[in-house]
């Protein structure tokens, strides 16, 4: 097409002179990717249990709570719904035990994965399948193999232990895990080393650590109850542990309440602490949107030095641009055709400004530059960007449409 290659040739031409133009609209998407970035950072973490805290009922940490699902349906009045995580404490594994979490919580609250997809059951899978942290090592597909640790021990003559030490395991003794997917290791997960916590203070982060936090040999294997179960059905080899949720029936007595929280408290044999579900909402849902207020003037002034410096710079490009056009349209291209070509050159503009935030995204990524941003990059960014880029596109054709139709080409001859 004509149009776009007088474009392109334009473009290089006066290439040094477009630079500062690509910078800025770069640094205009980058920051802009910034601050969308932190509001949602906040909001992933909350919507997740948004309408289930919209409801009566509680959210507990516990050590551990010698109640499975079944029991808080049994001894606990007017109950409709239960989330929970667990750790197997039966057992000691050649690897840090699993993270188990039941299938209503995995299902609500997924850590993002860098790549693979969550499998909360997969009976046609012999082997259970987990999800990683990405500094482990393993990739989606991989096994990890591991053993129940056992001991042989060293008895005297009258049956007193001596000494111990671990069992050599054979081939047979060896069982694995499958890798289903890889989160990112600046993931939280849902609490499962809490202290004490202020309820009046308490908002989402209550219930959340970062994956760091919960590391010690390098790998953080999560999994769904029902992937577990493939290994270790049997309850005795697991207690509740860490964060759990119960949602009541709406409208239930305050008393009722009490005496739930009475039998819940009196089934555990660990540290704990609890939090009204509503006053969770309620301070996260405060806590999420002040991030949005306190953003609101910084994107705000983004935005109208976005649209001063577009309007100058496109303003004075049309201006220069005027004794090309003359010539174009003294050759017989319609000003329709030399608008086309203002916006193609537009076009190319944004373009290059986009593929020079992508490529400082990617050097983000690669060394860690930027670190105290939170930088990430989804549809909600996406759309952003796309909006930007279009309104500069949409400003540039505007303008040069305003300058070609009050110029006439008799006074352009003139001039030039």
């Amino acid at each position: 097409m004509i149009q776009l290659r007088l474009a392109l040739r334009e473009c290089k031409k006066e290439w040094p002179k477009h630079i500062p133009m690509v910078l800025q609209m770069a640094c205009i998407l980058f920051l802009t990717i910034v601050s969308v970035s932190t509001v949602i950072y906040r909001f992933s973490y909350f919507l997740p249990f948004a309408n289930y805290w919209k409801h009566d009922g509680f959210v507990f940490y516990a050590d551990t709570v010698q109640m499975y699902e079944e029991d808080f349906y049994q001894e606990m009045t007017g109950v409709t719904d239960v989330a929970l995580s667990y750790r197997y404490t039966g057992l000691k594994l050649s690897i840090d035990n699993p993270l188990i979490y039941s299938d209503k919580l995995l299902e609500r609250y997924t850590p993002p994965l860098k790549s693979g997809k969550l499998v909360l059951s997969d009976p046609a899978d012999p082997l259970p399948n987990v999800l990683v942290n990405e500094s482990s090592g393993y990739r989606v597909g991989d096994e990890i193999r591991f053993y129940q640790i056992q001991y042989e021990y060293t008895y005297d003559d009258e049956g007193n232990v001596t000494d111990s030490r671990e069992k050599e395991p054979t081939e047979s003794d060896y069982q694995s895990l499958r890798v289903s997917g890889v989160y990112g290791d600046n993931t939280k997960l849902l609490l499962m080393n809490g202290g004490a916590v202020d309820s009046e203070l308490a908002d989402y982060r209550t219930i959340y650590n970062d994956i760091s936090s919960l590391q010690s040999g390098g790998c953080t294997i999560l999994m769904s109850e029902s992937e577990a179960k493939k290994y270790w059905n049997n309850q005795e080899h697991y207690a509740v542990f860490g964060i759990g949720m119960v949602m009541y029936e709406d409208g239930l007595d305050s008393s009722v309440k009490r005496a739930n929280l009475e039998a819940f408290t009196a089934k555990n044999v660990g540290q704990n602490w609890t939090l009204n579900n509503r006053d969770l909402y309620k301070d996260s849902h405060t806590y999420c949107f002040q991030q949005v207020y306190t953003m609101m003037p910084f994107m705000i002034g983004i935005l109208i030095l976005f649209f001063l410096s577009m309007i100058s710079v496109n303003s004075v490009s049309a201006v220069r641009k005027l004794r090309t056009y003359t010539i174009y349209r003294v050759c017989g291209m319609p000003w329709g055709k030399c608008l086309s070509i203002a916006a193609y050159k537009s076009l190319l503009i944004t373009a290059a400004a986009g593929i020079l935030c992508g490529l400082l995204m990617l050097l983000k990524e690669r060394f860690n530059l930027f670190s105290n941003f939170l930088v990430s990059f989804g549809w909600m960014q996406g759309l952003f960007c796309l909006l930007f880029l279009l309104l500069n596109m949409g400003i540039a054709v505007l303008i040069s449409a305003v300058v070609l139709r009050h110029a006439q080409i008799n006074q352009l001859l003139h001039e030039t």
